[in-house]
């Protein structure tokens, strides 16, 4: 893979995920969103931010014990399986076909407290009524060292717009998906915070940069919360923020 950083000029894109070199660039993918899908492995662009945030942080991740995978998908196994954790736990609420270790509910998690060194979940917690429930439950589970990722979609400048009680037309016209009960906004992070984790904010312009975006295809806006245990909102490290 030759790549000439200083240039801003790449021979080809590079799939975070598998490691592909895609010379013809990435698919369309969901609503028609350009260079979004890897032709090799099926990855989206929050798939690829994902192993190069896993890679990032791969120095705090050493010697997992326990990895937990919320909805697991056929994109993020694989790069949860190279962590080489000691076990590896999937689970969901079972209203599709994945294939998962337990069928379970993010508001009554099977585990044990403070068990759990590695939790990724992923567009859940705006399918869920009780939210509140499902991020104690994180907080519940997560060792005293322990991480979790998480994932949502977001509308930056508002407060969180949600209604479960909403009829499926009503949730894709509010929330752009008939399964969806709410749309998160600058107030998640102190939700996070009421259910005991303090969070963090990274984005891909951020994280890596704006040339590699392009590169990696990943999307701008993306969001990730780096989730701990404890009170409290870590500094916003968002791009053109004072983290940055």
């Amino acid at each position: 893979y030759q790549c000439d950083w200083s240039s801003d000029v790449c021979s080809s894109d590079l799939c975070a995920a598998c490691g592909a070199q895609v010379t013809r660039q990435f698919r369309p993918g969901p609503g028609g969103r350009p260079d979004a899908v890897c032709p090799r492995c099926g990855s989206l662009e929050r798939h690829r931010f994902l192993s190069l945030l896993l890679g990032i942080l791969a120095p705090d991740l050493r010697g997992l014990d326990t990895v937990v995978e919320i909805a697991p998908s056929r994109q993020t196994t694989p790069l949860l399986d190279r962590l080489g954790a000691r076990r590896r736990v999937s689970l969901d609420l079972g209203c599709d076909n994945r294939q998962v270790d337990a069928l379970a509910s993010l508001c009554a998690l099977p585990l044990r407290d403070a068990s759990v060194d590695l939790l990724v979940c992923y567009h859940v917690l705006e399918h869920v009524p009780d939210d509140s429930a499902a991020m104690r439950e994180i907080a519940r589970v997560l060792s005293p060292h322990g991480t979790a990722l998480l994932e949502v979609p977001i509308k930056v400048g508002v407060a969180t717009e949600e209604d479960p009680d909403a009829s499926p037309e009503e949730r894709l016209r509010r929330f752009g998906q008939d399964d969806h009960v709410r749309w998160y906004g600058d107030d998640f992070d102190d939700r996070l915070s009421d259910a005991g984790l303090s969070s963090l904010r990274v984005t891909p312009p951020a994280l890596v940069g704006e040339a590699a975006v392009r590169w990696f295809g990943l999307m701008p806006h993306e969001v990730v919360w780096i989730a701990h245990h404890g009170k409290g909102v870590a500094p916003a490290m968002l791009a053109g923020g004072p983290a940055t």
